[in-house]
């Protein structure tokens, strides 16, 4: 039996999993617990963005305003990332 990893009030989180998982609910639902407001839904922003043919430029520029707010205090990303937001550099700057 694994022991649990205990974190001591995270601020930065990351939920990666497949389509339908719950990713957004368990983001919502973590938001409220732990009083975080600044939550970041991957899916929604970049399904939004692609289905209006918007510009490879605009699409860069909006990688990039997301990996700027990952440089925020405290943030939970949820979805499957684009290519040009690479989950290791996620990863590196979460909590969990």
């Amino acid at each position: 039996m694994r022991t649990p990893i205990r974190i001591q009030n995270p601020k930065k989180i990351v939920i990666w999993g497949t389509v339908a998982s719950g990713k957004t609910t368990l983001a919502r639902q973590l938001s409220l617990i732990l009083g975080i407001s600044h939550v970041i839904h991957t899916d929604e922003i970049f399904n939004n963005f692609n289905n209006n043919e918007n510009s490879e430029r605009e699409l860069e520029l909006l990688a990039t305003k997301i990996q700027d707010q990952l440089n925020d205090d405290s943030w939970i990303v949820d979805g499957n990332l684009d290519e040009r937001v690479p989950r290791q550099n996620v990863a590196k700057k979460a909590d969990i």
